[in-house]
């Protein structure tokens, strides 16, 4: 038998330790520039199509016990997977730009104002590449532990900016036109569509009853954290809530206990700047193991070499177009999203009813 890579326990810390953190900085921001006090409703429609997105996976997919690259094969052929592989590879690498640039420049303005240098958020690749090179149950045990520090740092978080939160700013509700919402939600998909990495985890884990409500509640617990923040940034800075790029710390730093006792929210931003790395490397992770499925070798040193090559040249994309970030994330939000939906929506809903009918029996690994 073979040993499965991940636990469902594992799955759904994932969910809770990685995927809201990413949305704590930029995201809040832009979705107010667009729908003001209505931003809530923004993120309440990205998240339910998530939502729906993960609940068609788990369903689709839970009696299948062949992974994602099995699945894709028997179904499409060797030539069409690549072109999947290709297709997603890119995918991954669009969604890890503006979350990772915006984490580097967090890194630099903000923790190394007084010297700002490209070469401090190196490391970050670093650990990126090295990420990569581990097999899948990596992410699993990364998951077990990094979410108590995730859980920790949102309770203290939110209990510090609460106290700032004027909640009569959420009315009236849906006084924003639907078109400006709409638009809000478009523009914030490139941290949304997380849903998407359940495919790779489909055959990699034991499927046992009561599974199905384990992963989808899990995906639910980091909604909640996501709509709460959300909830509580605009609430304190109302009107002037889409100039704040960094919303993780700006909404900490005005509370009265703060004021008396010092930043020790900064605690809670260094463990929520771990789990981000983690998370920002998660589409980079999968976008190396996918060009490695397309060179299609196993020898272990062209394996390392075509994900060194993927790094050395997303890292010079990096460093070149960093005076272009703005124009770049304008292009993500306002076309990006197309491809956002696509990918992380559309297309995996298209995976879980076809490729699971075409789904076996006998387990396959897929490193």
């Amino acid at each position: 038998m073979i040993k499965k890579s991940l636990k469902t326990r594992q799955i759904c810390f994932f969910f809770i330790a990685f995927m809201p953190v990413v949305k704590f900085f930029m995201m809040p921001s832009v979705m107010a520039n667009s729908a003001g006090r209505d931003e809530w409703l923004s993120c309440i429609i990205n998240v339910l199509l998530d939502f729906a997105t993960l609940a068609a996976l788990v369903f689709a997919f839970r009696n299948v016990k062949t992974n994602f690259f099995s699945l894709s094969e028997n179904t499409l052929g060797k030539v069409g997977s690549k072109i999947v592989y290709a297709l997603y590879a890119v995918y991954f690498l669009m969604k890890a730009y503006v979350p990772i640039a915006e984490q580097r420049d967090y890194v630099e303005l903000t923790l190394y104002s007084t010297l700002p240098n490209v070469l401090d958020f190196m490391p970050f690749m670093l650990l990126a590449f090295y990420f990569a090179q581990k097999k899948l149950r990596v992410i699993g045990r990364v998951s077990d532990v990094v979410w108590v520090l995730s859980a920790s740092a949102y309770l203290l978080m939110f209990s510090l900016a609460v106290s700032n939160a004027e909640f009569d700013l959420l009315l009236p509700v849906g006084k924003t036109p639907f078109n400006k919402i709409a638009q809000g939600s478009f523009y914030a998909l490139n941290w949304f569509g997380d849903a998407a990495y359940f495919i790779f985890f489909v055959g990699e884990y034991e499927h046992k009853k009561g599974d199905c409500a384990k992963s989808v509640i899990s995906n639910l617990i980091a909604a909640l954290s996501v709509r709460v923040f959300g909830g509580i940034f605009y609430r304190t800075f109302s009107s002037i809530a889409f100039r704040q790029r960094y919303a993780l710390t700006e909404m900490s730093k005005y509370s009265s206990v703060i004021n008396n006792v010092g930043r020790f929210d900064y605690l809670a931003i260094f463990f929520l700047l771990l789990a981000s790395a983690f998370s920002a490397a998660v589409p980079l992770y999968f976008a190396s193991k996918l060009a490695v499925k397309i060179v299609g070798c196993n020898s272990p040193k062209i394996k390392t070499a075509v994900s060194a090559t993927v790094f050395i040249l997303y890292t010079a994309a990096l460093l070149l177009f960093k005076e272009y970030n703005a124009s770049i994330e304008k292009f993500m939000k306002e076309y990006g999203g197309y491809a956002f939906l696509l990918f992380g929506n559309v297309l995996p809903v298209v995976f879980a009813f076809t490729f699971s009918k075409g789904a076996t029996k006998n387990a396959i690994p897929a490193h």
